[in-house]
């Protein structure tokens, strides 16, 4: 089954979600954190998913100024790429977070129940964008 791995990259965690082409599905996978475990977990997820891309979800530039985290989203890009035997791609993004945030009250979560999985809703978002809209 043709899978991608989407990936919301930020300074203390990493979102992450899984997306089946064949069924246009992307589902939530998990929350990492960006530390010194952040390559052997992912690594994991690659083993058990094999997808045949990585898309990681790149902030837009307001105003002509990159977003701080861009260089640190580029770099985890780069060393992907050298890492894993698949495509790396970058999709720019917008408030991704925020969005998964409001989608995640309106299903009734409070901020407190967010906390731990809204990175991981952020990466479906990603995915869903890239895969050419919401399913």
């Amino acid at each position: 089954m043709a899978s991608l791995l989407g990936i919301d990259y930020g300074d203390k965690r990493v979102g992450v979600a899984i997306g089946y082409l064949d069924e246009h599905m992307v589902l939530p996978l998990t929350v990492l954190d960006n530390d010194d475990t952040l390559a052997k977990h992912l690594d994991a997820l690659m083993n058990e998913h094999h997808p045949q891309s990585v898309v990681i979800g790149l902030p837009q530039p307001r105003n002509h100024q990159d977003p701080g985290i861009n260089k640190a989203i580029k770099a985890f890009a780069k060393e992907c790429q050298q890492t894993w035997p698949c495509e790396v791609i970058l999709v720019n993004e917008e408030n991704s977070s925020h969005h998964a945030s409001r989608k995640l009250s309106q299903a009734g979560l409070s901020q407190k129940k967010q906390r731990g999985k809204l990175d991981a809703h952020a990466a479906v978002l990603i995915l869903q964008q890239y895969m050419g809209g919401e399913k």
